[in-house]
């Protein structure tokens, strides 16, 4: 689990029914850092966290990077 706490990867298996909680599965599952994914998509570590986490849904633009990087 690279850069995942057990207690993150929790969370983001929780929101797993949400668009960036399926997305967060995806990136523990692949290993692809919080920190990598914030950089290529342009945005905060934080923002990644709370969209994996189900607090907020990526815009569509966003989305859309997001899905290119993880190869969905």
């Amino acid at each position: 689990m690279s850069g995942y706490s057990i207690t993150l990867s929790k969370r983001i298996s929780k929101a797993s029914n949400t668009v960036g909680g399926a997305l967060g599965v995806i990136a523990v599952r692949k290993e692809i850092s919080v920190a990598y994914i914030a950089e290529k998509v342009g945005v905060s570590r934080t923002c990644i966290y709370d969209w994996f986490t189900g607090q907020y849904d990526p815009s569509p633009e966003n989305l859309k990077r997001l899905q290119r990087l993880l190869g969905k």
